[in-house]
Order: C-alpha cells, then structure tokens, then sequence
C-alpha cells in the first residue's frame, strides 16, 4: 500500500527531529533555533516533506470514508435480510 511507503519515508525522515526540533538541551548546549537554518537539508526540503504528508493525510481521509462506506452498506444490507 503507497500509504505505508509515504509513512514510513516521513517516520524516517523525521523521527530523529521529534524532540531536538522542539525544545533546547543546555545538556548538549544545542538550541534549535541554532540549528534549523534555511541552509539545512531539511529546511531547504521541507515544502517537498509537507507535500508529502499532506498526501498522507488525503490517503488516511480516503482510506475512512472508504470504510465509512463501507459499513453503511453492510449496516443496510442487513436491514435489508
């Protein structure tokens, strides 16, 4: 399913982001404001990554009113025997 493929390739992509991208380490001395630059890979990528999810988000939407659908024909076809 391109669904899991896309997941996946965002779960990769950012899973390494999740907290350095939110809160600063006086540990490591590492602020994000520091680090996310406009130079940085994923920054210069970032309209393709939220692109990317954007589509995710329409695929799981299909996905649900596919289901959705789905239900409310079987729900029907047993009101129906």
């Amino acid at each position: 399913m391109v669904i899991l493929q896309r997941l996946n390739t965002l779960a990769i992509l950012l899973s390494w982001h999740v907290f350095d991208a939110r809160y600063p380490d006086p540990e490591r001395n590492f602020n994000p404001i520091d680090f996310y630059t406009p130079d940085l890979p994923l920054i210069i990528a970032f309209g393709r990554v939220a692109d990317h999810a954007g589509q995710c988000i329409e695929d799981i939407r299909t996905i649900f009113d596919n289901l959705n659908k789905q239900s409310a024909l079987e729900t029907e076809f047993s009101n129906t025997e």
